[in-house]
């Protein structure tokens, strides 16, 4: 029964950080890559870079 408890507890507090990045990829797409506060190229191609290599 401790087993299921402390499964529970992991399953909810990974549900809450799924949910908080959720909520975050929601506002930056509705308020553009302007959010996330890159000014210059070099943060810009690290961003893509990265996007790029975790999804495809």
């Amino acid at each position: 029964m401790e087993l299921f408890k402390r499964n529970k507890a992991a399953t909810a507090v990974l549900a809450v950080l799924a949910c908080v990045g959720v909520g975050a990829w929601i506002y930056q797409l509705m308020g553009g890559l302007a959010v996330t506060g890159m000014s210059n190229g070099v943060s810009w191609g690290a961003y893509i870079t990265m996007f790029m290599f975790f999804v495809g």
